[in-house]
């Protein structure tokens, strides 16, 4: 007992410990403006093989009977997040009660100086799905290689950063996932094969510094499951963000025409997706965050099935560096209230 309440009282002071802080003994706040959204030091890391600036990654591991060559991790590099939201959601003009939670296994290996690995798998109630299992690769000029599952909707949609009743609509219509390569020249320019089976290329221009950031991507043709099957199309998009201080601004558009390259009529399966959202955390102890969700289509499946309008207010607290709490409501502005979506609940979300 006298040892819980010690725990409670230092609670304030204590940092995560994920495995990359393990791994080169930093601080969460090194990598991140706030738990869970990167700084831009952090995206730096991300995009140097997941190693500091000018780390050689022999330092931290063993020695293999003096083989200076062998790379042996010192510790087991893996990491979990668990997040969950419990509170009432409005189905059929009724609040019902509801809890929603999903775990992330996280692993990253640098297999040598120039070469890393990363896995990101993610379980639900009724799911199990593999984001990213990845290879990269260091090139010249700054420049590198990476093959494997990949997720570009993260990049764009950002739902790693929170957990937002549905927030994953948006996210899956997009469908920018698939088993492929990319070259990347630097952050926010980096083309390839998105998805070898089913014919993703996709393309990608910007630029990204401390405070701001902008690009636009397309994804000219490719096979896309949407609801029940699969369908031929291609998708387009634009995102932008602005971030000083506790400000931080983002909006992201796709554009996703599912039919033939060439054909642009919203009567036929299109929609318009993404989301914006303003967050502000102070002292990082303290955070607020109002986010916008929305799915709009002229094609009337889409339109009775998925649109939606959500406007979500968020508040909250990091009791420790690895632990964000707070509370979340949402009101889907597409329908009448009580309309499905409108949701309100306390959120957890935890590194560990």
């Amino acid at each position: 007992m006298k040892r819980f309440f010690v725990f409670l009282f230092f609670a304030n002071f204590l940092y995560a410990l994920p495995f990359l802080s393990r791994k080169f003994n930093l601080s969460c706040v090194e990598c991140h403006i706030a738990y869970s959204k990167p700084s831009y030091f952090g995206e730096i890391v991300r995009e140097n093989l997941y190693l500091p600036p000018n780390t050689n990654p022999r330092i931290q591991t063993l020695d293999a009977k003096g083989d200076k060559k062998a790379y042996i991790q010192r510790e087991l590099p893996v990491s979990g997040r668990f997040r969950t939201i419990m509170g009432l959601v409005s189905s059929e003009g009724k609040f019902r009660g509801n809890t929603s939670a999903y775990l992330t296994l996280y692993s990253s290996t640098n297999l040598s100086g120039n070469s890393s690995f990363f896995l990101s798998l993610e379980v639900g109630k009724d799911s199990m799905l593999l984001r990213y299992a990845t290879l990269s690769v260091k090139l010249p000029l700054s420049s590198s290689l990476t093959f494997g599952k990949t997720d570009m909707s993260e990049f764009f949609l950002r739902r790693s950063w929170r957990i937002t009743y549905q927030d994953f609509l948006p996210y899956d219509f997009a469908g920018l996932y698939g088993m492929g390569a990319s070259l990347r020249l630097s952050p926010y320019m980096w083309f390839g094969v998105l998805d070898v089976e089913k014919g993703k290329f996709f393309a990608r221009a910007g630029y990204n510094s401390r405070f701001v950031s902008f690009g636009v991507f397309t994804v000219p043709y490719g096979e896309f499951y949407m609801g029940d099957s699969y369908v031929l199309g291609h998708r387009h998009g634009l995102d932008f963000r602005v971030r000083f201080g506790p400000f931080d601004l983002t909006t992201s558009t796709i554009l996703g025409f599912d039919q033939k390259l060439g054909e642009f009529s919203f009567d036929k399966p299109s929609f318009i997706a993404g989301y914006s959202s303003l967050d502000l955390t102070f002292g990082y102890n303290f955070f607020f965050s109002i986010l916008y969700n929305y799915i709009g289509s002229k094609y009337e499946e889409y339109q009775r099935r998925y649109h939606k309008s959500l406007i979500t207010f968020t508040f909250g607290h990091y009791p420790l560096r690895n632990l964000k709490v707070g509370f979340e409501f949402g009101y889907n502005t597409a329908k009448r209230y009580p309309s499905e979506g409108s949701y309100g609940g306390l959120v957890l979300d935890w590194a560990f």
